[in-house]
């Protein structure tokens, strides 16, 4: 029986989830626990992410200034914390905006 997935993901979030718990069925609370925080990061990469798209990478101040969206940070710290996870639980990330999900044969 797989692990349900955590109310506070996303929707895409937790399609990710289920297809990796189904996939791997039996997998520890230290898997969950990091899984936890990996989709947390996606989400939150996804979130700057669109604001970013918005925005635009530079905003303008209010005396005419053009200064970095602080949303670039955001996305960079999410990138990271994200790819940390995915790398401790062995994640294959396809790019291209592909699946993720564990390699073949683990």
């Amino acid at each position: 029986m797989t692990k349900k997935a955590p109310s506070d993901l996303s929707n895409e979030a937790k399609k990710i989830w289920n297809k990796i718990c189904r996939e791997y069925d039996g997998l520890d609370t230290y898997f969950h626990t990091i899984l936890k925080v990996c989709l947390e990061s996606y989400d939150r990469l996804q979130q700057a992410r669109r604001v970013i798209d918005e925005e635009g990478p530079m905003l303008k101040t209010p005396t005419g200034f053009a200064r970095e969206n602080p949303m670039l940070k955001i996305e960079k710290e999410a990138r990271s914390g994200f790819l940390q996870a995915a790398k401790m639980l062995n994640l294959e990330i396809l790019p291209g905006g592909g699946s993720i999900g564990r390699p073949p044969g683990t």
